[in-house]
């Protein structure tokens, strides 16, 4: 279904953000497990963890959509669904919409009653947000809706065991969005979308256990290949529209999944010699640094484990990367269209299905206190979820997007945290185990 054409347009109205108050510092975390700082801090790009304390995952996710009522004057007549994207469940049967309910009715009273909306949650690990909007959008355009607005909103606590190599990318913090016909914010195009999806067992999280089950290396390279096929998807569907466009040049911006930071360079560079292969400036690239220019993880329906166990194919796919990190014009690339968006990844560290739409408040706060935003500027989105799958859209901002950029807040959320002493932190995770 088109989400976005000559005669309507439905999309993101507004964003909410919540996130713990409290945070610890990963030089501090690193110097407690007796790894170099740098590791954490350059390696993985990560440098403060938002820790849930006195919050919960429902609690985050009600605060988030509270904000998101209030900003907006809504009334429970005008909500006709809320649906919620987690993978940090809080009961095998009961949804976390209920859970969040509960919370909302404790904090707005209950006269602000919701039992007449669709309550619905959506797990595909960090993915299921993104399928939420893209649902909630459907389900707007199918005018079953009755004239009612919806809210998708994407909570969760990236938590990790002792010592593992997942700890210092954990995190917390929930997104809430309105999501609705004419947004004022960013409109949304889903007649191109690009699919991927696979079994894969990369990340996974047993009944009963509080921490995944995580294969790094094979996540990380799924991360890649599930990306880069949803994008050549999407770019098979847009050349039936325009087949002018390179598309990494016709995003102005690019959000990403980020587990953490780094591992978006990894991504644009996937990205970037795929889509280039087989142009004179690829060639051009390939003779500038050295490498081949072609044979390297091209079948989309190859299995992802099968290809990531060719440990010659993946060293060289490794080394091919890492020198076009040094390519100016792909450090260009980086600089203007995807780093904008690390700030609260940076700084708040995985949240799951909440970490695409905090990359995309991040890139545009930034951005608008820059005064590079435009209307019409167009914003690629590139989510991912363990398992494994992936997704590939983009949206143009509207034409009020400065009233909503303006509000969100999020920079000023991470500024005003309280540092967790380490010790504290060592502490929670001993009541864990």
């Amino acid at each position: 279904m088109i989400i976005n054409n000559k005669k309507r347009v439905v999309g993101i109205d507004d964003i909410s953000i919540a996130i713990p108050k409290r945070y610890i510092d990963t030089r501090e975390l690193a110097d407690l497990r007796g790894i170099p700082p740098e590791k954490y801090t350059e390696g993985i790009g990560v440098k403060r963890i938002a820790i849930l304390t006195d919050e919960t995952v429902d609690s985050l996710a009600a605060d988030a959509i509270i904000d998101l009522i209030r900003k907006n004057d809504l009334n429970p007549k005008d909500i006709g669904r809320i649906y919620t994207a987690t993978e940090s469940s809080m009961d095998e049967s009961k949804p976390l919409v209920c859970f969040v309910l509960g919370r909302m009715e404790e904090k707005l009273g209950q006269e602000f009653k919701l039992n007449h909306i669709q309550g619905l949650e959506n797990k595909f690990a960090c993915i299921g947000g993104s399928y939420s909007l893209y649902d909630t959008c459907n389900w707007i355009l199918s005018d079953m809706n009755d004239g009612k607005v919806g809210i998708v909103v994407c909570a969760d606590e990236a938590r990790y065991d002792v010592n593992s190599s997942g700890e210092p990318t954990q995190g917390a913090g929930a997104v809430a969005m309105l999501v609705k016909d004419n947004p004022r914010l960013i409109g949304l195009d889903f007649s191109c979308l690009g699919v991927f999806t696979q079994d894969n067992n990369d990340f996974y999280r047993p009944f009963g256990k509080r921490t995944p089950i995580v294969n790094g290396e094979l996540s990380n390279f799924s991360y890649l290949f599930a990306m880069r096929s949803a994008f050549d998807r999407f770019k098979k569907k847009y050349e039936e529209k325009d087949r002018s466009s390179v598309l990494i040049d016709f995003f102005d911006y690019l959000v990403f999944h980020t587990p953490y930071p780094k591992i978006t360079k990894h991504g644009l560079a996937f990205l970037f010699r795929h889509e280039l292969r087989g142009t004179e400036r690829w060639e051009r690239i390939c003779k500038e640094l050295g490498i081949r220019s072609n044979g390297l993880v091209e079948n989309v329906q190859d299995k992802i484990e099968d290809v990531f166990s060719n440990k010659e194919l993946m060293d060289e796919d490794y080394a091919i990367r890492k020198k076009l990190f040094n390519l100016p014009e792909f450090a260009d690339l980086y600089k203007n269209k995807v780093e904008s968006s690390l700030f609260a990844p940076t700084n708040i560290g995985n949240t799951y299905t909440a970490s695409i739409f905090l990359s995309l408040s991040s890139l545009l706060e930034l951005q608008y206190r820059k005064k590079r935003l435009e209307i019409g500027k167009k914003i690629g989105f590139g989510a991912y979820g363990s398992g494994s799958g992936s997704l590939v859209f983009y949206g143009t901002l509207a034409e009020e997007y400065a009233s909503i950029v303006s509000k969100i807040g999020l920079i000023k959320k991470i500024e005003d945290q309280e540092k967790l002493p380490i010790s504290e932190y060592e502490e929670l995770k001993i009541k864990d185990l």
